[in-house]
């Protein structure tokens, strides 16, 4: 009884000082136990009715941070996403970060920065959490688009991929960001554009394939938008090359029981945020070549608007959430993506 008892404290007190972003890694209480640290993930929001009740959804869930990946507005501002956001959830308890997506250019860029750079204090505690400095030139840090932040043993990295600065300049600073992770650490990498072997849809090859093979060879999590859709891919051992299909595990059989070791990954696209729901047009498409996607080669993994509904009628706007430390177990994780009328869409475990 005295056991449990002082088991139990210990765990408050670690999960106190974990907090909502604490830059602390690899906290454990005298248990062994590891805080669980959720992180949601979102993109392609828009910034109107949709957008709000995503936010609203995640907040329930009480995740450590929210990462939108890119594509905030199309048609609205900068400003008016800032509002839906402030109007909707309260960024003292719901801590955002983020990376900017195609339609977040040009005279918006540094708007957004500003906003997203706006999100940080001390009271959601991103100002210790996250690095990064608001700067547009090679070799800085950019808020919103090439940042690391740390929430207890999971660090995640935010790559500008397809932005103001060069893909190569990108690719190498994402390198040496993963390379630097202490060891023990979940890593999560964000980023907008895609890769078309990716997704279900008929988008090309917007990021390149060193992008893909960076976050595999590192034993990272993929995280994308832009394709508005929610995905999960197998784990993915296969070298990223032009033309070549990625290939699954050999040693993968259970869709519902994924993993990550050294030269493998997991790629997942949670971009259903508010603007739009794709609908899964692979193969019926006549330019398409291949048909061959990871939505495809498992069943039960893939979230897109079916075919013959109507965008306007399609509803099922929602969240990926990553359980880290699932059980207090830090080897693993659970995955699921739940919409905002309450379904859980698919889930997974992941081990490492």
């Amino acid at each position: 009884m005295k056991k449990t008892i002082f088991s139990n404290l210990a765990l408050v007190f670690t999960t106190f000082i974990l907090g909502t972003a604490n830059a602390v890694a690899n906290v454990t209480d005298f248990t062994g136990v590891v805080p669980e640290v959720k992180v949601a993930l979102i993109g392609d929001t828009e910034a109107f009715t949709n957008f709000g009740s995503v936010l609203k959804m995640v907040a329930a869930e009480k995740p450590n941070v929210l990462m939108i990946n890119g594509d905030f507005g199309y048609g609205a501002t900068p400003e008016q996403w800032k509002q839906k956001i402030i109007s909707s959830v309260d960024i003292n308890t719901l801590p955002i970060i983020a990376t900017l997506g195609n339609h977040d250019l040009g005279n918006k860029t540094n708007t957004y920065i500003s906003i997203i750079n706006s999100f940080r204090n001390s009271k959601n505690g991103l100002d210790v959490a996250c690095s990064g400095k608001a700067g547009v030139s090679e070799g800085h840090d950019i808020t919103a688009v090439d940042e690391t932040c740390i929430f207890g043993n999971v660090t995640i990295v935010g790559s500008g991929i397809g932005q103001v600065l060069s893909k190569t300049y990108l690719e190498n600073r994402l390198e040496a960001k993963l390379k630097a992770v202490a060891e023990g650490q979940w890593k999560l990498v964000g980023y907008h554009f895609t890769l078309a072997s990716m997704n279900p849809g008929i988008k090309g090859d917007d990021a390149s394939q060193r992008l893909f093979d960076i976050i595999r060879q590192n034993g990272a999590i993929g995280a994308q938008g832009h394709t508005h859709i929610a995905m999960a891919s197998c784990p993915i051992y296969s070298p990223f090359q032009k033309g070549a299909p990625v290939k699954c595990h050999p040693d993968f059989i259970n869709p519902e029981e994924r993993f990550i070791m050294p030269g493998t990954s997991v790629y997942v696209d949670s971009s259903l945020g508010g603007k739009e729901a794709r609908a899964r047009m692979r193969c019926f498409n006549p330019l398409e070549k291949g048909c061959e996607h990871m939505v495809d080669i498992i069943s039960n993994e893939g979230y897109t608007r079916t075919d013959g509904v109507r965008k306007k009628d399609f509803i099922r706007f929602g969240a990926m959430f990553f359980v880290f430390n699932a059980g207090g177990d830090p080897t693993k994780a659970l995955v699921y993506f739940k919409s905002v009328d309450g379904q859980i869409i698919f889930k997974f475990n992941l081990s490492r």
